[in-house]
């Protein structure tokens, strides 16, 4: 009997040095697995696409000399042109890329010079008078940034249903005259952006060439000289974009790389707690309940079958354990 009961004894203990050794090994795999990831998120640069943008449309509009530079990114997925407007505002339209009217000739009424250019896959240039042009979009082509404040903030009003003539809306009799902009939009350019693969990304659009920083318009808007320069930009901006889309795919291969981390470690911490309980019950509930918690199910079943054919199952349900009869394994 002794003997019997010492052999009972080694089994368990061999079987409790071979858990041991399993949790060590996945301790040191998890452990590699999280230096990776840190080690990846010391390197990868967080820079934002807005702020890309903002720093982009700053530097330009200083570069070229004129009152106001625009950067317009293309959401093909969702059809439309966005840029970051005043106090980090978001100004979206309607991408009007490679769309026609009925009788063949292409759209463009009010459909914005950005829009022109993507669409006719080359710069657009406008030296006078492009507020009175047909495709003049008061809210993308304007150069008095108040006014596309003003404009802003109408939208956001009839988006809170309070455009129409609410109490914050603008009086009917002054409403013309609060949403004449103080400088008209005379000189365009706007030119457009590719990657690497030739398709159109972006349109970099410069309005009102100044004489000087502080001084008058030019008469002549944006000249060949002018056009050189922006040409230059599109180029530097063009490998921006690229690097900015490394680096977000790297982000979110680092935010997957992390969610298995989690899942290893929680993994790991459920194997080790079902390996301390030495009734199968028990280690099985542990593991149905960690599951359940993981996944959000309502209703978990572990099965465990012997050498005989027979299976227990025990079943989660709620905050409920249950076991079943042993049933046949098919």
């Amino acid at each position: 009997q002794n003997v019997i009961l010492l052999g009972q004894i080694c089994s368990q203990a061999g079987a409790t040095l071979a858990n041991c050794a399993w949790a060590q090994n996945q301790s040191a795999l998890v452990s590699d697995l999280e230096k990776a990831s840190l080690d990846m998120l010391s390197v990868v640069d967080k820079r934002e696409v807005n702020l890309v943008i903002s720093h982009v449309q700053e530097r330009v509009a200083k570069f070229m000399v004129c009152s106001r530079a625009v950067l317009y990114l293309i959401d093909k997925s969702n059809e439309t042109i966005w840029t970051v407007g005043p106090n980090d505002s978001m100004i979206a339209a309607e991408a009007k890329q490679g769309k026609e009217e009925d009788n063949g000739q292409a759209e463009e009424s009010r459909e914005g010079f950005a829009n022109l250019a993507m669409r006719r896959k080359e710069p657009v240039l406008v030296r006078d008078f492009a507020y009175g042009q047909a495709a003049f979009n008061d809210l993308l082509d304007s150069a008095d940034l108040k006014h596309v404040e003003k404009l802003l903030h109408i939208q956001t009003l009839q988006m809170q249903g309070d455009g129409g003539g609410g109490k914050n809306a603008p009086k009917s009799g002054s409403k013309r005259a609060e949403l004449e902009p103080e400088e008209k939009t005379e000189s365009i350019a706007a030119l457009p952006i590719r990657n690497l693969d030739g398709d159109i990304v972006a349109v970099l659009q410069v309005m009102n060439k100044r004489r000087s920083w502080n001084g008058k318009l030019r008469k002549d808007g944006f000249d060949s000289d002018d056009m050189v320069k922006l040409n230059l930009m599109v180029e530097a901006i063009s490998r921006t974009l690229q690097t900015c889309a490394i680096l977000n795919r790297r982000w979110e291969a680092e935010q997957d790389l992390r969610e298995i981390v989690h899942i290893s470690k929680t993994s790991f911490e459920v194997c080790v707690g079902a390996c301390a309980r030495m009734d199968p019950g028990e280690a099985l509930s542990l593991v149905a309940r960690s599951a359940s918690s993981v996944v959000a199910a309502s209703q978990v079943a572990v099965y465990l079958s012997d050498e005989r054919g027979q299976m227990d199952v025990i079943r989660f349900e709620g905050s409920l354990f249950r076991a079943t009869n042993r049933v046949k394994c098919a």
